[in-house]
């Protein structure tokens, strides 16, 4: 999830939530690894919702995650000290932003593998690709900077930092 998530982050997860919406951050269990991605789409399948999800520097998705495996909605990071909320009007349309282009990632990337024969639509759909992945990267990049900007300010005195302990 670099550059949003650092190595050395520790991530603040609401065990509670059982909505979860395209955009949002899902932290949740395949095999013995814990991974916190992005929810890029969410299907029901036989009953049981599935979503699908991807890491923001990644373009191809994962496989799909089932609600029994999600441990729960990431909803801020606890950074050099302090608390890093990503909650609010901002966070929800950056998170939908990275999603809806991580899709069309993922789309390019499916048609192009469907119609690699045809020279001039896979130029076309390339050229697309690149487009998105570089619009995606402003995207991440200008979150990042905000975010490097807040934790200059990053109060000590958070919720979260005594929690944090």
């Amino acid at each position: 999830m670099r550059p949003l998530i650092r190595k050395e982050d520790r991530l603040l997860i609401d065990h509670g939530c059982n909505r979860f919406h395209s955009g949002d951050i899902l932290a949740f269990k395949r095999g013995e690894i814990m991974i916190a991605h992005r929810i890029v789409l969410i299907r029901k399948r036989a009953g049981i919702r599935h979503y699908w999800t991807v890491g923001d520097n990644s373009c191809k998705m994962d496989p799909p995650v089932a609600a029994y495996q999600i441990i729960g909605k990431t909803i801020g990071i606890a950074r050099m000290g302090g608390y890093v909320p990503l909650q609010g009007p901002l966070w929800d349309f950056t998170g939908k932003s990275v999603a809806l282009l991580s899709l069309i990632q993922e789309c390019n990337r499916r048609i192009r593998m469907r119609w690699r024969r045809i020279s001039l639509s896979v130029y076309i759909i390339g050229l697309s690709d690149n487009i998105v992945s570089e619009f995606k990267r402003w995207v991440l990049k200008k979150m990042t900077t905000d975010l490097t900007r807040r934790e200059v300010e990053i109060q000590k005195s958070s919720p979260a930092q005594k929690l944090l302990g």
